[in-house]
């Protein structure tokens, strides 16, 4: 995990523990506004007091209202870190152990009485710096890949991309779509990267066994990019694949299946240049075609927590995305591959 991964997940338990003080501060002032503790509410002061109150008064109740909210987040603050073992120090692991010291959690306490604004503010710029520094990862791989890029940008001024129906045309996977996939989810085959489609369709053709009896996942990706470079449609595009497990938002329903032929996790083995390109084609068109925002690609190993590793940490996942998003603007200012899109439109099996 890198240090702005670090901070961020700390902030986001920061922005939770004050969420909560900010409710239990919406409720206190419900109360206090009762009992006419407040400057805001005259009708209920009058009503309370019988006759309007002067300025002094009203202001004393309000500096009294602001002293007792204050307090009660600072308490209320202590109380919800010393609980959840929550310090500054101790999440931005600037001191060793697992238990906060005492003196962290007041320190965390003050900093999230203050409420959700700041931590906000943080966790956008931390994530707006993630994003620069991402920009500029993607950059200094493009300037040592030189010829690589060369070679790709000629092989991107054509489509290159054929579509029947996928490897069993006439089998709607695992049964049609109720809607359009919304998400890409990427993978890996975690076999050899000299494994050929044919291969990998055998192994998911292999018959498995859970507490809900037997089956097979064939057909489970939607598209494979063996290492040489070749694409091989394998489940119909209007199809339910059978690819991950299902997750908060995404499932098979809903998502596409990318797999690059290889296993790229504690390895020093990656893709080739050649599947990067390949795949970043598919994915640029999937995205056209189903108009998916970048967002919306994700790896398998998040769409369900600690299920998997796939597509491994060597996969270069962020260059991937990106090169679909350049892709995508350079294509749409190419008059022969909008043809193609067009056409790509009308075909069978491509939409439910």
């Amino acid at each position: 995990m890198s240090e702005i991964e670090l901070y961020l997940s700390a902030l986001a338990k920061f922005l939770a523990a004050s969420l909560v003080i900010e409710r239990v501060l919406e409720i206190l002032d419900q109360i206090f506004s009762f009992f006419g503790i407040t400057a805001g509410n005259k009708k209920m002061l009058v009503r309370l007091s019988g006759s309007r109150l002067p300025k002094t008064q009203e202001k004393n109740r309000k500096y009294l209202k602001m002293f007792l909210m204050q307090s009660a987040a600072f308490t209320a603050g202590i109380i919800i870190c010393y609980y959840s073992n929550l310090g500054i120090a101790k999440e931005f692991q600037m001191v060793s152990g697992k238990t906060a010291a005492f003196w962290d959690i007041i320190l965390a306490g003050i900093f999230i009485s203050g409420g959700s604004e700041p931590i906000h503010q943080l966790i956008s710029f931390l994530k707006n710096h993630k994003n620069n520094l991402k920009v500029q990862r993607i950059s200094l791989e493009s300037s040592q890949t030189v010829t690589e890029i060369t070679v790709s940008k000629e092989k991107f001024s054509q489509l290159n991309i054929s579509y029947k129906g996928g490897n069993d045309p006439g089998t709607a996977g695992h049964g049609l779509r109720k809607i359009d996939p919304l998400y890409i989810v990427i993978h890996h085959s975690a076999s050899s990267e000299q494994s050929s489609f044919e291969s990998i369709v055998k192994d998911q053709k292999k018959e498995r066994k859970n507490a809900k009896g037997s089956y097979v996942l064939d057909p489970s990706y939607h598209c494979v990019i063996t290492y040489d470079g070749n694409y091989h449609n394998y489940c119909r595009w209007d199809s339910v694949g059978w690819h991950t497990a299902k997750g908060r938002k995404v499932s098979n329903s809903n998502s596409l299946g990318l797999c690059f032929a290889g296993n790229f996790h504690k390895s020093s083995t990656k893709p080739s240049e050649a599947q990067i390109e390949s795949g970043a084609r598919i994915l640029a068109l999937w995205r056209i075609l189903y108009n998916i925002d970048e967002v919306n690609v994700v790896p398998h190993r998040i769409v369900k927590t600690r299920h998997t590793v796939c597509p491994g940490n060597n996969f270069p996942f962020d260059r991937l995305a990106a090169l679909s998003t350049q892709l995508m603007k350079e294509w749409s200012n190419n008059r022969s591959i909008q043809k193609e899109i067009t056409r790509f439109k009308k075909l069978e099996y491509i939409y439910v």
